[in-house]
């Protein structure tokens, strides 16, 4: 059995049982999986109806996750739709990286550009970078205007320190927390022609530095939310 057949069969029964889905996609690096559910199925297409803050990521993205019963998730290309109704046809169906969905934290992007300065604690490097994204297990930056040997000081496994102002409330950023996270470096691409590189960084356990990230993490959802919300009603306007 092919696997678009494999792919096809295992689908076709879960829609002759249950109409319903799970489906997954990401704004702003936040998880955003709402139920939905199958309303017509062929040999090309799926054409599901999804709750309206999916909609919106589908709308934009043109794509999406589908999780049925069992894994792994199944990948989805958006080919059309109206938002105003919640519903979408899907095609390219196939089976997904099966990492993907796995993630037991929220990861949020901040906002607007937060600096973070990276050290070596060993070699005293240092170099400024941005924050992609953070949780309380993790963070993601972009080291600015980097050299080779920057590289080779925060190669993978390196064990670093990173220092970055959070903002502490929703509707006043000017109110921030400075802290210092300890980690080590999970990997690192590279990017030669703009002269930076992208970091993970796992994040040592420390109690009062993840309160601080979470209180962030759960500000940064209700303002992603918000803007999901708005995003629906302008989209729908705009239909």
């Amino acid at each position: 059995m092919t696997r678009r057949l494999e792919l096809f069969n295992r689908i076709h029964g879960h829609y002759k049982t249950t109409q319903e889905i799970q489906l997954l996609n990401t704004y702003r690096g936040m998880p955003i999986s709402y139920p939905g559910k199958m309303l017509d199925l062929n040999e090309q297409n799926l054409t599901i109806k999804v709750h309206k803050h999916q909609a919106v990521c589908l709308e934009l993205h043109r794509q999406t996750y589908i999780r049925l019963t069992h894994p792994p998730l199944i990948a989805a290309a958006v080919c059309g739709g109206e938002i105003s109704r919640q519903v979408f046809v899907l095609s390219d169906l196939a089976f997904a990286d099966p990492a993907i969905g796995n993630r037991k934290v929220i990861r949020v992007n901040p906002k607007s550009p937060l600096p973070v300065v990276l050290t070596n604690p060993r070699t005293q490097r240092k170099i400024a970078s941005e924050l992609i994204d953070i949780s309380t297990a993790g963070l993601g930056v972009y080291g600015l205007s980097v050299s080779l040997a920057d590289i080779r000081d925060f190669a993978k496994e390196t064990a670093i320190s990173a220092r970055l102002i959070l903002p502490e409330h929703q509707a006043a950023e000017k109110d921030t927390r400075e802290i210092e996270i300890k980690g080590r470096v999970i990997n690192l691409l590279p990017n030669q022609n703009q002269r930076r590189f992208r970091l993970g960084i796992q994040i040592d356990p420390n109690p009062q530095n993840q309160a601080v990230i979470a209180a962030y993490v759960s500000q940064r959802q209700v303002e992603i939310i918000n803007e999901i919300r708005r995003l629906y009603n302008t989209l729908v306007q705009l239909s």
